[in-house]
């Protein structure tokens, strides 16, 4: 009933000013000290430190003659001396109050919800930004323009990681986390985009499309620490510091010409790629991929307002550790994955949009802020991001970054989630690290594993050639390359040119390495007691 009276009394306030939209929240709030608004006799409004109140809503007006907004809070007094409730005395009840710092810095907010942290957070820190700035329809137009064309390179290239389990999981924390309204009007839901992308990163895109790079789930092990990363992420887009920080920008690149600086760039990595290329290796990710990847995201990042001040960081940082509490996660959980993020990148001596202004030890500052740190891994969360993990394993691979492949795919290994690319990866870089008789027969044990998820492989043929020839078994090298040379052939007479001309040239490559290593051990006499380096291996 009280409900239905607010809503009546925010009617006729409405209906006083017709280029007024009043968007309804529902938070309990007081103030630390007191309040005074100074307004003619009729509508001033002396509140004492301490009083409590509830805010039902927030006001926008349009001032057509001067075309400025204007944005005020409606607040329902107490039913107390002075304020008492009659029917015709209605703005006892309910009173506006032109959003100023003053009001705002004496208000305290009482949140029961995460969407009363968002209404929060847009009251204390978005309102006055829109009320010096205006609403700005055509540059947001733009902006969420440009994400979308963002999202469709992304797409076009190939970039989306294809896991809709994974997709269906880390949406549905949104879910939880998200604002459902926004006071300041903003009509955006939360949309989630997952990259395969190395880069331990992620972001807020003005459409809201929340990214996250495959890089950075396979660095996370708890779904509070997603969850931390989730909010920080969504507050930056909350807490409008995307047009904010464009705004501060002194020029702004015309978008024609943005995309086409971006075209111009994708396609000479994409034909440098192509031209260094020999070989076709199906199935696995290139380090072409990341470059892409990181030409569109670093421009796109820079053009679109979303390197972070120390401020904002900060800001979005404290939102965060409200919606952990609100949930019931570990408010320690940002912290931690803030912590998991820095250790990450001084191993790989490596930065990212999170600490692009940041020196060690103010990074080290702010995750003190943030809470305690944990080293604690949830295996059912590392289940859900597995193939984000493998993805991750997968680049650092071409990298060359052997060292750093191995506790990514022994992770789904110990999980017992690993699929065939994580047992293919660890055997090559066991492979690539080491050369005895136990690694070797490790290896084969790998090869094993992973012929039993995918036994037509075409990868598993050449690897256990090579193993076998490690371990000194001609006889068993002589069969496969038979076996290996047929396979090609195979392949070659079914492939139609010149639709599958990739494919054709990698067959006829194989086949004759094939052959030529079948002559060549042919030709070897096999007399392995007088083979030093069979003496070395046997001898340990």
């Amino acid at each position: 009933m009280k409900r239905l009276f607010s809503l009546f009394i925010l009617t006729n306030i409405l209906i006083t000013n017709i280029l007024s939209q009043i968007y309804p929240t529902y938070i309990d709030a007081k103030l630390n000290k007191r309040y005074f608004n100074g307004a003619e006799r009729s509508h001033q409004l002396d509140l004492p430190k301490g009083y409590q109140f509830s805010i039902t809503g927030v006001m926008h007006e349009l001032d057509t003659i001067n075309n400025e907004d204007a944005y005020s809070i409606i607040i329902k007094l107490q039913e107390a001396e002075g304020f008492i409730a009659l029917p015709f005395k209605v703005d006892s009840i309910l009173r506006k109050i032109p959003i100023s710092d003053s009001f705002i810095e004496k208000t305290e907010i009482t949140c029961k919800s995460p969407q009363d942290i968002w209404d929060s957070a847009i009251i204390k820190n978005v309102l006055l930004q829109l009320q010096k700035k205006g609403i700005q329809t055509e540059l947001r137009s733009e902006m969420e323009e440009d994400a979308l064309d963002f999202i469709e390179q992304v797409q076009f290239h190939g970039f989306e990681l294809d896991d809709p389990f994974l997709k269906d999981y880390i949406h549905n924390l949104i879910i939880q986390i998200a604002p459902t309204r926004y006071v300041d009007g903003r009509q955006s839901n939360i949309n989630l985009l997952i990259v395969k992308d190395p880069c331990i990163n992620a972001c807020m895109y003005p459409n809201g499309t929340l990214v996250i790079n495959t890089g950075l789930l396979s660095c996370l092990h708890t779904e509070d620490e997603l969850v931390a990363i989730l909010s920080h992420e969504i507050a930056h887009f909350v807490l409008d510091h995307t047009i904010q920080n464009v705004n501060k920008a002194i020029t702004r690149q015309k978008r024609a010409e943005f995309w086409g600086s971006i075209a111009t760039g994708v396609t000479a990595i994409a034909e440098g790629i192509a031209s260094a290329k020999t070989g076709y290796t199906p199935g696995f990710a290139t380090l072409g991929v990341a470059s892409i990847s990181s030409v569109i995201a670093t421009k796109v990042i820079d053009y679109l307002g979303m390197k972070y001040n120390h401020k904002q960081e900060s800001e979005a940082d404290f939102v965060a550790i409200q919606i952990l509490k609100m949930l019931n996660y570990d408010e320690n959980a940002l912290a931690s994955a803030l912590n998991r993020i820095k250790e990450k990148h001084i191993e790989e001596r490596n930065i990212s949009i999170y600490f692009n202004s940041t020196t060690h030890e103010e990074l080290v500052n702010r995750i003190n802020k943030c809470g305690t740190p944990y080293s604690d891994k949830n295996e059912l969360f590392e289940k859900k991001v597995s193939f984000a993990v493998t993805n991750s394993a997968q680049f650092n691979f071409e990298k060359r970054h052997y060292k750093q492949v191995l506790p990514l795919v022994n992770q789904n290994i110990n999980n017992n989630v690993a699929t065939f690319e994580d047992y293919m990866l660890k055997a090559y870089c066991l492979m690539e690290l080491y050369d005895n008789i136990e690694m070797n027969k490790q290896i084969l044990e790998l090869v094993n594993k992973a012929k039993t998820l995918n036994p037509d492989h075409i990868k598993l043929h050449k690897t256990e050639i090579i193993i076998y020839h490690r371990l000194e078994n001609q006889e068993k090298v002589t069969r496969l390359l038979e076996e290996y040379i047929f396979k090609m052939e195979q392949i070659i007479s079914t492939i139609h040119l010149p639709y599958s001309n990739q494919y054709y040239s990698f067959a006829i490559q194989e086949a004759e390495w094939a052959k030529k290593m079948l002559l060549k051990l042919k030709s070897i006499e096999k007399t392995p007691l007088n083979n030093p380096r069979y003496i070395k291996k046997h001898s340990n």
